[in-house]
């Protein structure tokens, strides 16, 4: 199996399009909810902000972990507001998604910083 064929079956099983409702849904309840006083960013996104996937990764454990076999995806919250000497810096902040390895959305963490 190649990298091609890697790059499709990962976009087959974790859409952009399942990632971004996904995070669309987390921000619109934290919104709801007065969060992200946690980030340094002043400015909050609106409600339904448009959001651009940065990257998808599948992790293998070969030992039992919290979250075991999992999938892993960064999105850039706001889109990319600059890109420069291959560092992205989103509009407002980042979000990493964590997924089960049947793909149920485990958690969204929302943070200032890529990893």
């Amino acid at each position: 199996m190649n990298t091609i064929t890697l790059v499709k079956l990962i976009n087959s099983l974790l859409p952009d399009e399942k990632i971004l409702e996904d995070v669309s849904c987390a921000l619109n309840s934290e919104l709801e909810k007065g969060g992200f006083n946690n980030l340094a960013r002043e400015e909050v996104p609106p409600k339904n902000a448009p959001s651009e996937v940065l990257t998808k990764r599948f992790i293998m454990n070969n030992y039992e972990t919290g979250f075991g076999n999992h999938y892993v995806s960064k999105v850039a919250v706001g889109g990319v507001e600059r890109y420069r000497n291959g560092v992205v810096i989103p509009k407002y902040f980042f979000a990493t998604l964590y997924y089960t390895e049947d793909l149920r959305l485990i958690t969204v963490d929302f943070e200032d910083e890529a990893e």
